[in-house]
């Protein structure tokens, strides 16, 4: 008996007890404030050959020491034993029928414990493993589901012992009940979900759930009256109720009996084991998280870094975790081969929110619990480190922020939360912040006051693609072509360009938008940009470089809010004068006069289209002005972001991180168990 931290009626009782009828009593007094340290402590001083476990308040059927050491005897197979019912009592009433292993199968630990911590073993077991130290924190918890998961992982069993019950009474502020609403509400990693060990050991149950023949519950499901009309057991529930009053067979219904099966999808345990096959052996030196990977500027961005470690590093090895639905995917075009790259929700459509967490919890624990961990602000990532930052104390935490939503009520702009509240929480747990342009690093160190060097600024990587005599022949060649490009989503006010072009159309007819654009998730009506003469919409667009080849003026571009847009950069690689709003990263591109033509920034639409139809209008007709601001800009391009500059200063960044994730306190549970 190990009283670590009892309190004082819990000792009186002990005291109070008779205990004449054991060969051998040891009482160990402890200060652990630990369910796992205190198992151990017994486990270590127990001289037996099986160890029997039980907490303070268990109640146990009397046969149960019994039924456990018959079964156990006649057992040839490295085996825990549990009790085949769980009656729980007083909050609420069920009575639960646990099935073995191989009927709930190795794929269900990963999201749940469909076993019990009351175990009965051989004492082998414990001198190849203990429990681990998961008190109740913000950390991992249930000590007992892992020693399980680590057991099963050694090639174990689990099989419940006939006719042996658990009663457990429910208690309100219980440490199961505690446990479960401080803690994250997983356990520390367990070899089981290393992908080699969980293929090996889920092979047969994932063959037979894709035949079908997983989906075939066992005969024998749990029915009340298969209990109430058993002798066995209504004598053992009836010895239960002569100590504990509340145990009665009248107080449950058929609706109050359930069994430990899984659910006949095998929904996480099944995803996890392709994922598993997809990624095969490899171990992770930096992980990525990231809403999709389509053709976007962030994603161009994110890449450049990608190809960049590549580079750096011969011994890189990246995963790419795409988490969010309603994208189509095309990470092939844009990463090394040597990249795994999975889509989670594309693979898994069924998978929710929370799966999808869980997933990518399990996958960098087991592959990459020292990586570097670059998020890109997305409500996938952000979402999982706000419910599983606890568990990545080995983690570098790197989070890329590009711009800052607003919106516009009555020509009234508003900030909007986003990424702001996402730091405001997490500002203590992340190593850096890096952005794109150094206008949202210098408004967010002015607003949050604090930890001003975890702020970085890594231009990206642009190259011109126009030369300089090239453009140089342009100059003279007057158009009157305007190009736009762009998502076709609200913040990027393609509503503008309907007004601009009536604006153009009133003052030269001949001035034409040609638009091109994909239609973001959440929809857009490209019938709004029908019925002008002067204005063309030509669809999506894969290669900027192809449209913009065309004869053009001019590139316009407008956004509610940003950072420093890709597209923008593409303009000015390929030799085209800019017109853009003052707002985000833009000025850091595009200045007045300068390298483009900049605009003031308003919500009112009819205001914006006059600016914006004055500075085409100039273009147009003075070609050596765009000329003059084109080269500037191009200028600019080559100064701010070529190779050179984009490498020197990722290394200089990633030398700033700590090694190994220094800088995080370790999360309670996470000592490691030796063999």
């Amino acid at each position: 008996m190990v009283l670590d931290r009892s309190d004082d009626a819990t000792v009186a009782a002990l005291n109070g007890f008779d205990l004449e009828a054991f060969d051998a009593v040891q009482i160990i007094e402890a200060d652990y404030g630990s369910l796992g340290l205190t198992r151990n402590a017994g486990c270590a001083a127990a001289t037996g050959r099986y160890f029997c476990l039980a907490d303070g308040d268990d109640l146990i059927s009397y046969n149960f020491v019994a039924a456990n050491l018959s079964e156990a005897k006649q057992c040839s197979d490295p085996t825990i034993f549990i009790p085949q019912y769980l009656v729980l009592f007083d909050k609420t009433f069920q009575l639960l029928r646990y099935f073995s292993l191989d009927d709930v199968t190795p794929l269900s630990l990963i999201d749940r414990h469909p076993f019990v911590s009351r175990i009965f073993f051989h004492r082998e077991l414990f001198q190849k493993q203990q429990f681990v130290d998961v008190r109740l924190s913000k950390g991992f918890a249930f000590e007992d589901w892992h020693f399980n998961a680590e057991a099963v992982a050694r090639g174990y069993d689990v099989r419940p012992a006939k006719d042996a019950i658990l009663f457990y009474r429910q208690r309100s502020g219980s440490l199961l009940e505690q446990a479960n609403a401080l803690s994250m509400r997983q356990i520390p990693p367990s070899r089981l979900f290393e992908p080699p060990i969980y293929r090996r050991l889920c092979a047969r149950a994932f063959a037979e759930f894709k035949n079908g023949a997983g989906n075939k519950r066992p005969e024998g499901g749990l029915h009340l009256h298969s209990v109430t009309n058993d002798p066995v057991c209504r004598d053992l529930f009836a010895a239960a109720n002569r100590i504990e009053p509340s145990i009665d067979l009248d107080r449950f219904a058929p609706r109050d009996c359930s069994t430990n099966l899984p659910d006949p999808d095998l929904t996480a345990g099944s995803a996890y084991f392709e994922l598993c096959e997809a990624i095969g052996d490899r171990r992770f030196s930096d992980v990525f998280l990231v809403p999709w990977f389509t053709t976007g500027g962030a994603e161009r961005y994110l890449a450049s870094i990608i190809r960049a470690l590549v580079k750096q590093d011969e011994g890189a090895s990246i995963l790419v975790l795409m988490g969010e639905k309603g994208a189509q995917n095309c990470p092939e075009r844009h990463l090394p081969a040597s990249v795994v790259a999975v889509d989670l929700p594309g693979r898994w459509p069924h998978l929710s929110d929370e799966l999808i967490d869980l997933l990518t919890l399990k996958i960098i624990l087991a592959t990459a619990p020292d990586a570097r961990l670059f998020m890109r602000h997305c409500m996938y990532a952000e979402r999982f480190f706000d419910r599983y930052q606890w568990a990545l104390t080995g983690c570098r935490r790197i989070y890329f922020r590009f711009s800052e939503a607003r919106r516009y009520d009555r020509d009234v702009e508003f900030l909007q939360p986003g990424g702001h509240s996402f730091l405001s929480d997490n500002l203590d747990n992340l190593d850096l912040i890096v952005c794109d342009n150094e206008s949202i690093i210098e408004a967010d160190r002015h607003r949050f006051g604090i930890s001003p060097d975890k702020w970085c600024w890594l231009p990206s990587l642009h190259f011109p693609r126009m030369t300089d005599a090239a453009l140089a022949a342009r100059v003279g060649a007057a158009s009157k072509n305007v190009l736009w490009a762009s998502r076709l989503a609200g913040e990027k006010r393609p509503e503008l360009l309907v007004q601009i072009a009536r604006y153009l159309h009133s003052h030269d007819p001949d001035v034409v938008i040609h638009a091109y654009g994909a239609i973001s998730y959440g929809g857009y009506d490209t019938r709004a940009l029908q019925g002008e003469p002067n204005l063309i919409y030509h669809g999506p667009y894969t290669d900027f470089e192809r449209i913009a080849a065309g004869d053009y003026a001019c590139f316009i571009y407008t956004s509610m809010f940003d950072g420093v847009p890709n597209v923008v950069l593409e303009a000015v690689s390929m030799g085209l004068p800019v017109v853009a709003p003052d707002l985000g990263g833009l000025p850091e591109i595009i200045s007045d006069g300068e390298t483009g033509l900049l605009l003031p920034s308003s919500g009112n639409n009819a205001e914006m289209a006059q600016c914006y139809g004055n500075a085409v209008l100039r273009l147009v007709h003075e070609p050596e002005l765009g000329a003059r601001l084109a080269r500037a800009a191009l200028e600019r391009l080559r100064e701010r972001h070529s190779s050179e500059r984009f490498s020197r200063q990722l290394s200089v960044i990633l030398e700033r991180l700590p090694i190994g994730g220094d800088n995080h306190p370790p999360a309670v549970g996470t000592r490691s168990v030796a063999d």
